[in-house]
Order: structure tokens, then C-alpha cells, then sequence
């Protein structure tokens, strides 16, 4: 091993804790995941990031300065690109060299492993609010299987006044494929519907109106309704999604808070 490389060697262990620090700190900042650095000849950081909700790749700058007390504080000339190709031929001209394969195999497995991790994450958000709904149903079954039964019959009732179904399913459809929102019947209707929704979580809501959608479907529908009725469903998952966001970015606000608390 020639000097040059040791000398390399020992800066990047001497400063990997800070460097780590300010790895994690920018992730949770800026909402993106380092995939992989490398040292130009000042000893400046060049790093690769990746942003997994819009897929994009953005290449930044962290000073050596000679002290190392000083160095390494912040992200600077940040560039954003669609294509990692782009991203990594910004990153060796920040260098001033051209990156080894195994290097640029190496960022690519670990923008693999993010999303990997992001697509596990948010499926066990979805069993969570799955998982919830259910323990609540079991837990007030006694208490409120009749509450539970009423918002059913209630939804159900808007449900199929929606689709223009009043004592027989093939009557002539009112709703069109663009307006999905269930309307209430009337306002003694909402307001019982508004009252459970309020009391009861969104898992158990996203659940009975789930049951109700399939009971429906069982119906002698026409094409339409069943369109209608397809369109409503869509909505509603949509629903849950954008609550499976919400809840998880809830819990990094919380994860993030913690952290900063305990340094």
C-alpha cells in the first residue's frame, strides 16, 4: 500500500463520525438518502443523494477546510437530476476523475435498498392501519356492533342512492363516473354518519365502508352502476393511502424530534 492511499485512509477514519453525523443529519433534513461519497484531491466531499419521492438524484459539496474541527458542517452546490447518469457525470466533474464501475454499482444498490426499505415501510404502515381497524372491531364488538351496524345501514343507504339504486337494482342510474362522492340522503343521515366518523378511527371507517362496498357489488348491477361503484372504491383507497402518508410522516416527525432531543 503506497503512502498516498494510507494518508487517505487515515483522514477518512479520523473524520468518518463527523461525516456520518452530517450524512444523517441532511437525510433527515432534506428528505433524501445519501447513496455513496467520494474524496476530491482537496479532501472535499463529493456526494450523491437520492430523493425517493420524486426519483430524483442530486450531487452536493462538503468543505475541507485544513482544520478538521471546522470541516464538514453542511451540504453546499446542490444539482438536481432525473437521470443518474447525469447526476454521476456531474459527480466526476466535481472530482475530477472518472468513478470505477464498482463505485457506481455500488450507489445503484444502495438507491435498490431505499426503495426496498420504502416499499416494506409503507406496506407495514397499510397492515398497521389493517391491523388496527380489526383490534378495534374486536375490542368494542360487545359495546358497539349496534353503532357499527347503523353507520353501515346509513352508508349503505347513500351508497346505492348514488348509484341510482332505491328498492331495485336495475333502476335508471342518477350518478355519472366522475361524481363518486357518496352523498347523504338527508340531514338526519349525515349527521349520524359525520358523528361515528368522528368518534371511531379512520381504520375501523376505512373498513365497515370497505364491507359495505362489497355487499353492493353481490347486487344486480348494470355496467354504469358498477362503474360508479368501482370509481367510489378507487376514492376511498386513495384515502387510506394518503392517511398511510400521513402517518408516516407523523412518525419521522417524532423519530426526528426524539433524536434531536437525545444529542
Amino acid at each position: 500500500m503506497n503512502t498516498a492511499t494510507e494518508e487517505w485512509q487515515v483522514h477518512e477514519e479520523l473524520n468518518q463520525e463527523k461525516i456520518q453525523a452530517l450524512f444523517k443529519r441532511k437525510e433527515e433534513q432534506l428528505g433524501m438518502r445519501v447513496l455513496g461519497y467520494q474524496f476530491d484531491k482537496f479532501k472535499n466531499i463529493q456526494a450523491l443523494t437520492y430523493d425517493d419521492l420524486d426519483s430524483t438524484y442530486t450531487t452536493f459539496t462538503s468543505y475541507y477546510i485544513g482544520e478538521d474541527e471546522l470541516s464538514y458542517k453542511d451540504f453546499y452546490v446542490g444539482e438536481q437530476y432525473e437521470e443518474q447518469a447525469a447526476a454521476i457525470a456531474n459527480l466526476e466533474e466535481r472530482l475530477g476523475r472518472t468513478l470505477p464501475q464498482d463505485v457506481i454499482d455500488a450507489f445503484e444498490e444502495e438507491r435498490q435498498a431505499t426503495e426496498s426499505y420504502k416499499k416494506a415501510y409503507s406496506q407495514s404502515i397499510l397492515q398497521q392501519i389493517m391491523g388496527k381497524a380489526k383490534e378495534d372491531k374486536a375490542a368494542n364488538s360487545e359495546r358497539s356492533l349496534g353503532d357499527e351496524l347503523a353507520y353501515k345501514t346509513s352508508y349503505k343507504q347513500n351508497l346505492l342512492s348514488a348509484l341510482g339504486v332505491e328498492s331495485e337494482p336495475k333502476q335508471t342510474l342518477r350518478a355519472t363516473a366522475s361524481d363518486t362522492k357518496v352523498e347523504h340522503t338527508d340531514d338526519k343521515t349525515s349527521q349520524e354518519i359525520e358523528e361515528f366518523e368522528q368518534k371511531h378511527s379512520f381504520e375501523l371507517v376505512y373498513l365497515l365502508k370497505k364491507e359495505v362496498i362489497n355487499e353492493v357489488k353481490q347486487l344486480d348491477l348494470t355496467e354504469e352502476q358498477l362503474h360508479v361503484l368501482n370509481d367510489i372504491e378507487q376514492q376511498l383507497d386513495q384515502e387510506k393511502e394518503a392517511y398511510a402518508q400521513q402517518k408516516e410522516v407523523a412518525q419521522n416527525v417524532t423519530t426526528k424530534s426524539t433524536n434531536e432531543r437525545e444529542m
